[in-house]
């Protein structure tokens, strides 16, 4: 009788817990939205200068490295890198090009036209758990690798950051 009730107690608690967690597609619905919604409004206040540019990055990521167009930046145990390439302007689709290239499988592949800039967004599978994430906007881009329930709010965050980028004169 008591390992029934405890059974049952678990069947519940699983049931439970498998209804609160996003699935997948909700999971890539929600961070289309959000990225789109980045996209389009006004730029984040830049808060964190490297060499010849300013962008924004949100309380406690650091640059942890800096090389010729690229940064290393940590937030807890995730990493992202930023490039940019200063020749490139917002309009241009040459990263995106780039960023494609030799891959066909996206679970996502987004692009934005407005406001004299062309942006976009890509997702695809890195292994059974976790997925990489580009998000650029013309001549600049942050990649990283995060976990499928980490997608929306991840992505949201690279395109606040990528579009907060200027290049100093």
């Amino acid at each position: 009788m008591y390992n029934k009730k405890i059974a049952i107690v678990m069947m519940v608690l699983i049931l439970f817990l498998s209804a609160c967690s996003a699935t997948e597609e909700e999971n890539i619905e929600d961070a289309k939205q959000k990225v789109e919604l980045s996209f389009e409004e006004p730029t984040k206040k830049r808060n964190e200068k490297a060499e010849g540019l300013s962008f924004y990055t949100p309380f406690r990521m650091k640059v942890v490295e800096e090389t010729q167009n690229n940064l290393i930046l940590e937030k807890g145990s995730n990493t992202y890198i930023m490039f940019y390439n200063r020749n490139e302007d917002e309009e241009s689709t040459l990263l995106y090009e780039l960023s494609k290239e030799g891959q066909s499988d996206f679970l996502i592949e987004e692009v934005y036209e407005g406001k004299e800039r062309f942006g976009y967004f890509l997702v695809s599978e890195e292994s059974h758990e976790n997925v990489q994430v580009i998000v650029g906007i013309g001549g600049s881009k942050i990649t990283t690798i995060t976990s499928m329930s980490d997608l929306p709010k991840t992505a949201e965050l690279m395109m606040k950051m990528v579009s907060s980028i200027e290049f100093k004169k």
